[in-house]
């Protein structure tokens, strides 16, 4: 059971004989070939990035970069490539990555046969396909392995990888050990520690070929270091459905989660350009409003609002448009709606509700491309989830039910905790029907 889209419980799942009608759609399956099959590419080299053996959610175009050919788009989170590469020689490499970009929050993982060897932090080259190199550096054991590039964010392009072997020696600084069985557990754990051990051995054997006249003077034999293990192959996965449009470059890629939870969502961690990523690739990092019983306190707007303190309360039922807010963070107002929403962004507004009972919020959404999330909050605690649907472009009126609300002044928090879309106005309407929508 894979959840690409978290925030929500699983109790059980059964299994049970069919009594209707078989599905008529087949289920997907592996790849005939698979990587096991494919050619592998040669390293120190460039690959080009179109030229995997798996994918998941990739597109492929055409490039207008330097050389010309094809690049892939169209990323999303938790979308990857896989290749078969054949390494030389032991050694330190630089890692380079020939990207563009019209956002600066993407983030990509380079994995050698499962194991994390970096990250590139993905800015805003100012295009979709205005290109620059960036780069990392990494130590390959030789030998036959599977490249996998996790885009753990997306919204960039990418036209090619390149691997160029270092000048310099990988650095050899180990932790001190105080038995051989320490040592050996170690390197049975550390990948990056095995390639450093082979690369030693083989400058090792070069020295001892080229140096044949030396004489040095005899020492104790040391202990025996095991031969660097080959790391485990990665099982190729099932290709996934490309996204189907061009990216807004207006807005965010996201994975909306589709469940109404019962608990809050725990809050993604923060990304550091500097270090690679510690969240799981399968769970979104969607930020969850806080649950609260207190009266919710304003924090410092992003675009200077008026105070909330200060603020108009708008009436309940009714319409108000949703630039109308007395606090806001990250969002902006632009033609009379607001946009540029990205994951943990919200909108404030002093609400009166006329009388207690149960209402029907409604909010008219645009979805170009990504499909999103909202959180609706009264006086800091949850009150419902509406997942936002790709409309394509066009305006589209959602709604969903509240219960039990209480009459009188309150705070009221439109919380996107997946971005990518934009809002014209929301309502409230008595009851289960909204004449404002």
């Amino acid at each position: 059971l894979f959840f690409p889209d978290g925030n929500f419980n699983l109790n059980w799942v059964s299994f049970s004989e069919s009594q209707g009608i078989l599905p008529t759609k087949a289920p997907a399956t592996l790849p005939l070939s698979g990587c096991s099959l494919e050619p592998s590419f040669a390293v120190p080299g460039k690959i080009e990035a179109e030229s995997y053996c798996d994918q998941e959610g990739v597109e492929i175009e055409t490039t207008s970069d330097l050389g010309g050919g094809q690049n892939i788009g169209f990323l999303d989170f938790g979308d990857f490539t896989e290749y078969n590469i054949q390494v030389d020689a032991s050694n330190q490499y630089t890692f380079e990555a020939r990207v563009a970009s019209e956002w600066s929050s993407g983030l990509m993982e380079v994995r050698v046969d499962g194991n994390l060897l970096g990250s590139l932090t993905i800015p805003n080259t100012g295009g979709w396909q205005t290109f620059t190199t960036l780069a990392t550096t990494m130590i390959l054991p030789s030998g036959s392995h599977r490249l996998r590039l996790n885009f753990l964010d997306g919204g960039f392009n990418l036209n090619w990888v390149k691997f160029v072997a270092s000048v310099n020696d990988p650095p050899t600084t180990s932790p001190s050990f105080q038995s051989t069985s320490e040592l050996q557990s170690c390197l049975a754990s550390n990948a990056e520690l095995q390639a450093q051990v082979a690369l030693l051995q083989e400058k090792l054997a070069q020295y001892e070929t080229t140096s044949p006249t030396l004489n040095p003077t005899p020492q104790p034999t040391p202990p025996p270091i095991p031969s660097p293990t080959r790391f485990p192959t990665l099982s190729p996965t099932v290709k996934g459905t490309p996204a189907p449009t061009n990216p807004d470059p207006t807005t965010k890629p996201t994975v909306a989660p589709t469940g109404n939870p019962t608990e809050s969502p725990i809050p993604a961690p923060t990304k550091s350009p500097s270090a690679a990523p510690t969240n799981d690739p399968s769970v979104p990092p969607t930020p969850a409003p806080t649950n609260s019983a207190s009266t919710l306190a304003p924090t410092n707007p992003t675009t200077n609002p008026p105070d909330c303190a200060a603020a108009p309360n708008l009436s309940v039922p009714g319409q108000f448009e949703a630039k109308q807010y007395c606090n806001s963070l990250g969002v902006e107002v632009v033609d009379g709606h607001i946009t540029h929403i990205t994951n943990g962004d919200y909108v404030e507004y002093n609400i009166d509700i006329v009388g207690s009972g149960d209402y029907t919020f409604s909010a008219r959404i645009n979805s170009p491309v990504w499909s999103g999330q909202i959180n609706l909050l009264i006086d800091g605690v949850s009150k419902l989830w509406l997942s936002v649907p790709h409309t394509g472009g066009a305006w589209q009126t959602i709604s969903g039910n509240i219960h039990g609300v209480g009459a009188g002044a309150h705070r009221l928090r439109v919380a996107f905790p997946s971005g990518g879309f934009k809002v014209d106005w929301v309502s409230f309407g008595a009851g289960t029907n909204n004449p404002f929508a």
